[in-house]
């Protein structure tokens, strides 16, 4: 039954994982892992995993999950630019130690990449179009993806793998999210910087759980992009964020990467075409402007 499901969640005190935990506590018995001071408990219960130090097997040994939605990594591209050892470690080879203990145990897997694994030439990328990652972030996801694929070959029903587009949503001061940062500093009179030629499919965070969620119940395996039904650049997207929450819209000011040299390149059209992940779902996640509706919600409260 599924209220007996245990459901382990690395990486789960960012952003993603803390609306994780808020969706699937019922009916799964969800776990955690958190490195640090220990978190509030949402509900949930806790492990403390530090991914460099810690062997896997012994989490898996500690926790026996039925599935585990693994999320963990090193996701600032400019840290990874400047330790790409330790995000190759902490991204790549942690998840292909868990990824092989999983396989070996018939445990469900789902891993998060991203959709930087384009270098975003084109935009509106299907699972069919080839990766090509411009920065170590992405080069290190590409390698873990390439890596469980490899390693699932013969037990592919047990591996899902969600390429995740910008995601947002409701969040508090520890975890803002891509929004969240935004709604504060405009908040504060700030202004921010918001790019015109860097486009993205924004995904709001609960239909993340709702795709985990049923790829669970249904047995959903394979790659799949996941964003929302909108392409947008950063700019106009804080745009919408401004004038949907009343807040100064010219406080949102328009830059370009080109001025903004970094010790990557970015990526400039990262969108998603989501046709393969609609068709197996059956459901479209949601648009922007609905998405803003739930946090404006969820904000006066």
């Amino acid at each position: 039954m599924t209220t007996e499901k245990r459901i382990l969640i690395t990486g789960a005190t960012g952003f993603v994982g803390l609306r994780l935990f808020q969706d699937l506590k019922n009916p799964y018995q969800v776990i955690g892992t958190y490195r640090g001071s220990h978190p509030a408990s949402y509900g949930v219960d806790w492990v403390e995993f530090e991914a460099e130090k810690d062997n896997p097997v012994d989490l898996i040994d500690r926790t026996q999950p039925d599935v585990i939605i693994h999320l963990l990594a090193l996701s600032r591209t400019e840290g990874c630019a400047k330790e790409p050892d330790r995000a190759e470690a902490i991204n790549t080879r942690i998840t292909l130690e868990l990824g092989e203990v999983s396989r070996h145990r018939g445990i469900r897997f789902i891993f998060t990449s991203t959709d930087q694994v384009f270098d975003g030439a084109k935009g509106e990328y299907s699972e069919e179009d080839p990766p090509h990652p411009t920065g170590v972030y992405a080069r290190t996801k590409v390698e873990a993806e390439r890596g469980l694929f490899e390693m699932f070959g013969q037990s592919p029903e047990l591996l899902t793998v969600f390429r995740l587009a910008l995601s947002y949503g409701h969040s508090d001061e520890k975890h803002p999210g891509p929004v969240g940062w935004i709604i504060n500093a405009l908040e504060k009179g700030d202004p921010v910087n918001l790019f015109v030629d860097e486009i993205r499919s924004p995904l709001y965070v609960g239909d993340i759980s709702r795709a985990m969620n049923e790829a669970i119940q249904r047995g959903h395996s394979g790659l799949y992009h996941l964003g929302g039904g909108d392409r947008i650049d950063r700019h106009s997207f804080g745009v919408l964020i401004a004038k949907k929450l009343s807040l100064p819209v010219e406080l949102c000011q328009a830059r370009s990467v080109k001025d903004y040299p970094g010790p990557e390149p970015r990526s400039p059209d990262c969108s998603f075409n989501i046709r393969h992940f609609v068709d197996t779902f059956g459901w479209t996640p949601i648009g922007i402007e609905e998405g803003l509706e739930k946090i404006l919600k969820d904000h006066k409260k």
